[in-house]
């Protein structure tokens, strides 16, 4: 939408599970933090996953003819990992954060 992008992550029937991306400008953090991932686009400029930014979204949204679509080169096995790390899932982690 409006210039915005997004990497599809997973069909779920009527909608997308998608990961929000975003240029990289000057002013954007350059340390590597678990909730983002930088990936390079088919022109070889570097974009941003953001992991903390996921959520579904309607196909209508993202399927038209008038929206265009961009290859990504980072392998999606490294996006997948890269994700599968930003969860980091097991038993009752949330509660264990301040320890």
């Amino acid at each position: 939408y409006d210039g915005h992008w997004c990497y599809l992550l997973k069909n779920c029937g009527t909608k997308f599970l998608v990961i929000p991306v975003t240029s990289i400008k000057e002013t954007s953090s350059t340390d590597e933090q678990s909730y983002y991932f930088d990936i390079t686009e088919e022109d070889d400029s570097v974009a941003r996953l953001r992991f903390d930014e996921m959520r579904t979204i309607d196909k209508m949204r993202v399927i038209t003819k008038d929206k265009p679509y961009r290859n990504v080169k980072t392998d999606r096995k490294i996006i997948e990992q890269k994700f599968m790390d930003f969860l980091n899932l097991s038993i009752f982690t949330i509660d264990n954060e301040d320890e």
